[in-house]
């Protein structure tokens, strides 16, 4: 299947303080970000539809290996901008991306699922959709290329997109970047932000649960294992000036169980995380079951998920061995049952104690002051 991708870059953006597409994010700027989440989808086709100062924008997409179209009626509003990019469009493509420049923080995975999904059932658009919400970018099918090409602009991109309403279809992701727009600086800061942390973020986790149907006990769990490891990060930071990606550390928290309820429920979230584009997660979802910490390892965020899921029972503290004791009494009659158990609760102690020396107090006496 042939897949391109059109990127309005074309409008001024006064607002901002300072040019959108040009404004520095990442390792680049905000018009090369959009560009490479395309690129490493493999979407070979990426047209940047320039207009307001057309020959830097121009200069940028080259540079990132997309291919800049002027839109001489870039002023008469973003229908013109997509028509400009249909326009250039390669023979035989299939369906193509609709991302304007304002929304550069949608991740690499929303695209790879989008198309995976778009392959299966090839609706007349495929939204992305973000907690009931639709967003961008869109995959729109060829078959609406002359509808757009001929439109006369009234109503807008919305009214052509209205008209096939009875042939689309929505994907949930957990991509908040799909619904964020960059309107006025503090958006941009925020995006800035954003870009420091592999997540999921808080409103993405939520996504998950909902995706998932994370049942409400379970959440209540995640959330106050969140709020243990972010103690125990914010202490071991003061104490030994540690720098540990705590957006990471509450979003791995928050959805460290989200393969609860199915066998080896620590692979199963592993894998959902991964599906969705969030691999840090995912590999602390996959060890906080079962965890080793050697002398020569540093303290990390894996470490801390583990650690705060041990000390919690429910939504509520708890001390370490209670966890490992009921276990012994489901199944401490079992020779290797016991033996598997032991070597667990060996592990987790060593891990307790290292932790208790780094941030300089008891870890178990940290979680009953934060859950009460």
């Amino acid at each position: 299947m042939k897949i391109a991708a059109i990127i309005p870059a074309s409008e001024n953006s006064a607002s901002m303080g300072g040019f959108k597409p040009l404004l520095p994010l990442g390792d680049g700027t905000v018009l090369s970000t959009c560009i490479k989440l395309f690129r490493y989808n493999c979407i070979k086709q990426v047209i940047v539809v320039t207009g307001h100062r057309a020959d830097e924008v121009a200069v940028e997409a080259r540079r990132a290996g997309a291919t800049p179209v002027f839109n001489k009626d870039y002023r008469q509003g973003m229908l013109t901008s997509m028509v400009s990019g249909v326009r250039a469009l390669d023979v035989g493509v299939d369906a193509f991306f609709f991302l304007p420049i304002d929304m550069p923080t949608i991740r690499n995975h929303t695209v790879t699922r989008l198309v995976s999904a778009y392959r299966s059932g090839k609706p007349a658009v495929l939204y992305p959709q973000f907690n009931g919400q639709r967003g961008y970018p869109p995959l729109i099918g060829a078959g609406m290329i002359p509808m757009l090409t001929a439109h006369d602009g009234q109503g807008g991109l919305g009214r052509v997109l209205d008209s096939v309403e009875d042939h689309a279809a929505e994907l949930d992701v957990a991509d908040c970047g799909t619904v964020f727009e960059l309107n006025q600086f503090p958006d941009y800061e925020q995006a800035v932000s954003r870009m420091l942390s592999e997540g999921p973020l808080d409103d993405e986790c939520q996504q998950l649960w909902g995706i998932y149907d994370t049942p409400s006990n379970n959440i209540a769990h995640c959330q106050a294992v969140a709020n243990v490891a972010e103690a125990l990060g914010e202490r071991l930071h003061v104490r030994s000036g540690a720098w540990l990606d705590m957006g990471l550390v509450r979003g791995a928290a928050l959805t460290h169980d989200i393969g609860q309820g199915c066998r080896q429920h620590e692979v199963v979230g592993a894998q959902r995380l991964r599906e969705h584009g969030f691999h840090p997660a995912a590999r602390i979802a996959l060890e906080h079951f079962d965890q080793r910490l050697e002398v020569e390892d540093a303290v990390s965020e894996n470490t801390l998920v583990f650690l705060a899921d041990k000390l919690v029972c429910g939504s509520h503290p708890a001390p370490l061995m209670q966890r490992y004791e009921k276990k012994l009494e489901l199944h401490g009659h079992k020779p290797r049952a016991k033996k598997a158990i032991l070597s667990r609760m060996d592990r987790a102690k060593n891990i307790l104690a290292r932790v208790d020396r780094e941030i300089g107090q008891s870890a178990e006496m940290l979680a009953q002051e934060v859950l009460g």
